[in-house]
């Protein structure tokens, strides 16, 4: 199979010639050839059915009124058939017998038309080559010089993690490589929420805790104001750097929160300061302080009502708990300041069930809010990129 093509996590029926081309011909589209649908239709049973309980296909199956994946497809049509695009996908998939080529036939892919360095188009692997299902596991690896591939995950990457409203990176775009058995694991567990998702309305744009699976029309309108601020940088390698660190720290959100707190401290830092000027005996150029008192003005400078003291605490107690997971220090000084970031945040330890609080859900509060000043960071990196470099050098 030779398209050249990235499967997302999303679905929704978009027309003809997908979004609109960026950062150098990329932009998102449906299956359209035999080959594509067949293709991703294969994939999506074989994830349904990697799981011990796959979801039922349609009515028969199931007693009356159950959720099945037909029925995805139904309510998609119901809530948005004053859509063209929508009533026209139906029109064409409702006699299908297989649900899983209707669903292909809507599913989100990335294309490139022109690759960023076309010297290379050979070499984005990006749908395995593999001939039929049973061979997923077993694909011959992808090749050594991947640039361009890894280039754009690096620029949707970015995108996801200036449009995600709830903080977590790379939640807005999903990318499934295919290659082992983690990320096939990682895309079908998102499975039972394309029951739920399907009954969005669109006027409602993309709900809380809910994958924007239908809304993907709506959520390209956010990428376009980040796209069109990228464009100048796509190919600026502290900006690849910027995009390769978002992407290198983005599973650590969750997994593992203090580590990510080091990753978008030095996210902001490279961004803000400087190195200290030993030769200023009489004024404090620490990265600290830089970094405490650069954040503070970027942030009054785009939010002029915000609680100046509030953030300032946060800001000092970021990077000090930050040194304290650089430096290995776990001892009282730590505590004390863990003990306090739950105080910000109006937390005590304890709890049950889903209230329980500990130490790394104060430090899960802290980089929720960190994330949210690095998105206005760049922001400003990308729209005034003079007035922040003036900045950096204060």
């Amino acid at each position: 199979m030779n398209e050249k093509i990235i499967l997302t996590q999303y679905f929704y029926p978009l027309k003809e010639g997908g979004t609109e081309r960026f950062f150098g011909g990329i932009y998102f589209d449906n299956p359209r050839t035999k080959k594509e649908i067949k293709y991703v239709a294969d994939f999506i049973r074989h994830l349904n059915y990697s799981s011990n309980r796959p979801f039922p296909e349609k009515a028969s199956q199931v007693p009356e009124d159950c959720l099945t994946l037909w029925s995805v497809v139904e309510n998609i049509y119901i809530n948005n058939k004053e859509e063209s695009v929508v009533s026209k996908y139906y029109q064409n998939v409702k006699k299908l017998k297989n649900v899983y080529y209707a669903l292909a036939k809507m599913w989100i892919i990335v294309r490139c038309d022109k690759i960023i360095d076309e010297t290379a188009l050979d070499q984005i692997y990006i749908i395995t080559t593999a001939e039929n299902i049973k061979d997923f596991n077993s694909a011959p690896p992808p090749p050594n010089n991947l640039l361009n591939y890894n280039r754009i995950k690096k620029l949707l990457g970015f995108l996801s993690f200036m449009t995600n409203s709830d903080c977590y990176i790379n939640e807005s775009i999903i990318i499934n490589d295919i290659y082992g058995l983690e990320q096939q694991t990682k895309f079908y567990k998102f499975f039972p929420f394309i029951l739920t998702t399907s009954n969005i309305d669109k006027k409602k744009k993309t709900q809380p805790l809910t994958p924007p699976f239908v809304t993907f029309d709506i959520l390209f309108d956010y990428y376009k104001e980040y796209i069109n601020l990228v464009k100048e940088n796509y190919t600026n390698d502290k900006f690849l750097f910027i995009c390769d660190s978002i992407a290198n720290i983005s599973d650590l959100q969750l997994k593992n929160p203090r580590m990510y707190l080091l990753g978008i401290v030095g996210i902001i830092e490279m961004l803000l300061t400087h190195n200290p000027d030993s030769s200023l005996y009489n004024i404090e150029d620490s990265i600290s302080k830089q970094y405490i008192r650069k954040l503070k003005y970027v942030l009054f400078r785009d939010n002029p009502s915000l609680d100046i003291n509030k953030i300032e605490k946060i800001l000092k107690l970021s990077y000090k708990i930050r040194s304290d997971v650089a430096h290995g220090n776990f001892g009282k000084s730590s505590v004390k300041n863990l003990d306090e970031l739950l105080k910000i945040y109006d937390l005590k330890l304890g709890g049950k069930g889903i209230d329980y609080v500990d130490y790394e859900t104060g430090i899960c509060y802290l980089n929720d809010d960190l994330t949210e000043y690095a998105k206005i960071l760049l922001t400003m990196y990308l729209k005034n990129p003079k007035e922040l470099e003036l900045l950096k050098d204060l």
